[in-house]
């Protein structure tokens, strides 16, 4: 038997390295669409969660899972719709997602950069390999690739965003250190964080302290039945530990996912919608959501919101915070409506605003 311990600490040199070199350079948590927040953390970054690929596989199939133990039934269920990607050409690893029967798989946009096919391991073993890269939207760093059809593909079975709720259990699924199937748990610790993406834009993310290492890029945050509640993509880190997980990790949504894949599958445009206001200092009044600033030119503007104004609804739906405000900015395009009812001096009304395509996304 070869002795395990030198596997180990190549694999620990060689990952430290790749981090080191693929270091994206995204800088603090900032929000997008809002006022600036205070900088507390000039010395975190936000790092993309790859890897460098490993050609050894040491996962496997997950085992049968007893009642008592979610994570364990959590890992029958969706470990199959969890694979390992191998970008041979950027000698990097990442995780990917089934989407469809049809052969979609979805994965971080950085997992697959400067690759036009990749490798995939899927939990039963069986490798393809020249996987075509079909389409790509940096700014939501979501990424598709296609596989011929298949009886014994499976899809993963989505949550609504609307429904993920603080303090739930989070279970990431993905491939650390290029390890596949690997299990960990946490909760979800945050919703509505805005967080830089790939694509040098602030997106509406799921915060989770579920450990997420190197390598989970791309992989799958699901909740204690299995549904996918977001796609884990990057990690906060600090000036001290910049290799790791410190327990604040983020995953795109999976209303985002579901919408942005859809309209690459249709050929659309994947442009991030802006509407220009800025969050209060105090952003509730108890009744809507306080307007801190509006953008010159923007879409609010255009449309008569001043600041001070309390936005009360969107569309028909309440808005309480300005997490709600920004998470419903996701997944319409530029050039859709949104309908507010505002109330300006206790008095309301509705506006329209025709949103615009946002100035900070690279798409």
């Amino acid at each position: 038997m070869p002795d395990r311990r030198g596997l180990w600490a190549a694999v620990g040199a060689v990952v430290a390295t790749a981090l080191i070199a693929a270091g994206f350079g995204l800088a603090k948590i900032v929000e997008n669409d809002s006022s600036p927040v205070a900088d507390s953390a000039s010395t975190t970054t936000v790092a993309a969660a790859t890897t460098q690929a490993s050609t050894t596989s040491t996962g496997s199939a997950p085992v049968a899972a007893n009642a008592s133990e979610p994570a364990a039934e959590v890992a029958v269920k969706v470990g199959p719709s969890v694979v390992l990607i191998n970008n041979v050409q950027a000698s990097s690893s990442g995780s990917g997602i089934v989407y469809d029967k049809t052969g979609v798989i979805f994965t971080n946009a950085h997992v697959v950069e400067g690759a036009t096919t990749v490798d995939i391991t899927f939990s039963n073993g069986r490798t393809e390999r020249n996987v075509a890269v079909i389409a790509s939207d940096v700014a939501r760093d979501i990424a598709l690739l296609r596989v011929a059809a298949r009886d014994d593909l499976v899809p993963a079975v989505f949550a609504k965003t609307a429904d993920v709720r603080v303090g739930q259990i989070a279970i990431a699924i993905g491939a650390p250190f290029g390890l596949d199937q690997s299990v960990t748990q946490g909760i979800v610790s945050a919703v509505g964080r805005i967080v830089p993406s790939f694509g040098n834009c602030g997106i509406d993310m799921i915060q989770t302290d579920a450990p997420i290492n190197p390598g989970n890029s791309g992989g799958a945050l699901v909740d204690k039945q299995g549904r996918l509640i977001g796609m884990n993509t990057s990690i906060r880190t600090s000036g001290a530990t910049s290799t790791g997980s410190v327990g604040v990790g983020f995953a795109v949504p999976g209303d985002t996912i579901k919408a942005d894949v859809d309209r690459m599958l249709k050929g659309e445009a994947t442009d991030v919608a802006f509407l220009g206001v800025g969050q209060a200092a105090v952003e509730s009044n108890g009744d809507g959501v306080l307007v801190g600033s509006v953008s010159a030119n923007s879409p609010a503007s255009t449309a008569g919101i001043r600041q001070g104004d309390v936005i009360t609804t969107l569309n028909g739906d309440k808005v309480s915070t300005f997490a709600d405000i920004r998470a419903r900015i996701q997944t319409p395009k530029p050039g859709d409506v949104f309908e507010m009812k505002i109330t300006r001096d206790g008095q309301s009304q509705t506006v329209k605003a025709t949103l615009t395509k946002s100035p900070n996304c690279r798409s």
